[in-house]
This record gives structure tokens, C-alpha cells and sequence, in this order.
């Protein structure tokens, strides 16, 4: 299964200590593990089925290019953030919404524009394997054809 955000990326996102906030459910001052886990889960399955419902294969989306890609990586954390925090009732503001919520929806509509090519999804490299003609054959232009001359009176 595509890993396209882990424990390290909510980290970098929010901080060592929001996380351990958000996934502390004992008390302990830690991130549990387990939830975690369940959430990273949840966020990499939604980009895995929102990517797939656009069309890109599984086995596109387990390249090494598209799990490091970091633009599809921050929509997968960004979307692990906002279901974490609307899953914690204590959280949620008037209107229902999580303090993430604002992240979770730039997120899909990341995900919406690599997937119509908005933003590059896998960058090509130096050793692409992409080719084109450079220079185009001479033409061959005919002026002022006639019966005694079929090639013209001049030429380029």
C-alpha cells in the first residue's frame, strides 16, 4: 500500500508537541503510536482512492517518485490533520469544524489540481526519456514552374 505521509511529516508540519497533543489519548505526553498509525492510515487510503477515481493505477501511485512527491505528501498530511482534529469533539469550533479543517480542504484541492496537471506530479529528471526532431528537413520551394522548365526559374 502507498505510504504518502507518516509520523515524521505531521511532525514537520505542526511540531513535535501539536502532534503529541492531538494523538495523546493516555495522558502520557506522547503521540501514541497506534493512532497514529490509524489516522496516517485513513489519510493515505483517501488519496489512494481520490487519485485512483481520476484515473492514475496502483501501481502508478506505488512508484518511489509519486510516494516521495512533496506536494502529494503534504496533502496526505494536511488530510491526516484535518481528520484528526474533527474526530476531537473538544476542538471543534462553532461551526463544527476541526482546527485543520482549513489544511484538509487546500489539500483536496491540491490533489484536484495534480491530478489535472496543474502542479507536477512526478518530476521528469535529468535522464528523461523525452526526445524530439530539432531541426526540421530543408523544404524545397518551386518558383514559377513551366514546360520547358519543371523545376522553376529559381529556387531556396
Amino acid at each position: 500500500m502507498a505510504d504518502f505521509t507518516s509520523l515524521e511529516d505531521l511532525e514537520a508540519a505542526v511540531g513535535a508537541q501539536r502532534i503529541a497533543q492531538l494523538f495523546d489519548e493516555d495522558g502520557d505526553g506522547v503521540a501514541d503510536d497506534d493512532l497514529v498509525e490509524r489516522f496516517v492510515d485513513q489519510a493515505d487510503q483517501w488519496v489512494r482512492m481520490f487519485l485512483e477515481s481520476k484515473g492514475m493505477s496502483r501501481a502508478q501511485l506505488d512508484l518511489p517518485l509519486v510516494q516521495a512527491n512533496p506536494a502529494l505528501r503534504s496533502a496526505a498530511t494536511s488530510i491526516a490533520l484535518g481528520f484528526r482534529g474533527e474526530s476531537k469533539a473538544e476542538w471543534l469550533n462553532a461551526d463544527g469544524e476541526g482546527p485543520y479543517e482549513k489544511l484538509r480542504r487546500d489539500a483536496k484541492e491540491m490533489l484536484g489540481m495534480l491530478v489535472k496537471g496543474q502542479l507536477r506530479l512526478i518530476d521528469a529528471g535529468a535522464k528523461s526519456n523525452l526526445t524530439g526532431r530539432l531541426t526540421a528537413p530543408d523544404p524545397t520551394f518551386i518558383i514559377a514552374p513551366s514546360g520547358s522548365n519543371p523545376k522553376g526559374a529559381g529556387g531556396f
